[in-house]
């Protein structure tokens, strides 16, 4: 996208505005865990072509970061938060959850649940929670991705309470969120700044409790801290934390 504005800046002489919401390629560079040649070339030709934008529109202070790393100066960037994408009041009805965690206390994931978004401390984490803590929660995969499919798979074959649904239409979003007692987001470490994970705002919204698998660095946490909700923090890796966030949680 940022060379086809670049193009138009250039025939038209124009002014460019460029509102990021994901860093690409720096997101194929985190999922992969290296720099092939053509993606370093890519990379540098990107940041050749974003130290010619106008003025970029970000989605936080981890992006403005990224950008005051990449040689932009401060004059050149505006912060232009997300919202939620309908109203959500916070005291809406809510929607009819899974039969299969009927009893439970629900742990909801709703969105796509991709390669940015880290799993191996959220399955550990449920694992240790049924094994060895209350096993009050279980967690509903209201997603789509191919990791909403290896956790679903993963916990079943652990016999870990799990439920997935297809993901609601926007018009009954606000109800889905209000079925949660704690909402789940994560993110891999090594995508903070380069992904924010959108469906915060609508979490917040909710004003249900939060459980944030990720960075610090990441504004995940910096608006979860402002918000003043329920909010727990659990470094990526570190699934013992996650189980005893989930006992913290538990008696909410």
């Amino acid at each position: 996208m940022l060379y086809f504005a670049f193009a138009l800046k250039f025939l038209r002489r124009a002014r460019l505005i460029y509102r990021i919401t994901d860093f690409y390629p720096e997101a194929i560079i985190a999922h992969l865990g290296r720099k092939p040649f053509l993606l370093r070339v890519l990379e540098r030709t990107t940041w050749f072509l974003r130290r010619r934008v106008d003025c970029f529109e970000v989605l936080g202070l981890d992006q403005t970061d990224l950008l005051r790393c990449g040689g932009i100066p401060d004059d050149r960037i505006r912060v232009a938060r997300d919202s939620a994408p309908v109203p959500i009041t916070g005291r809406e009805s809510p929607a009819p959850r899974p039969p299969t965690l009927t009893g439970r206390k629900v742990l909801l994931y709703s969105g796509n649940y991709g390669v940015a978004h880290d799993v191996e401390t959220v399955i550990d984490g449920l694992v240790q929670h049924h094994r060895t803590g209350s096993g009050r929660f279980g967690l509903w995969l209201n997603a789509t991705g191919q990791n909403a499919d290896l956790i679903e798979q993963r916990l079943k074959a652990l016999a870990i309470p799990v439920a997935r649904t297809a993901p609601v239409p926007l018009v009954d979003l606000p109800a889905l969120l209000a079925a949660a007692d704690v909402h789940l987001i994560a993110l891999r470490t090594e995508f903070s700044g380069i992904v924010l994970p959108s469906k915060v705002y609508a979490c917040i919204q909710s004003k249900r409790p939060i459980l944030f698998v990720g960075p610090t660095t990441s504004d995940v946490h910096l608006l979860c801290t402002q918000a003043g909700v329920r909010y727990e923090q659990v470094t990526p890796g570190d699934s013992v934390a996650f189980a005893r966030a989930l006992e913290k949680l538990s008696g909410d």
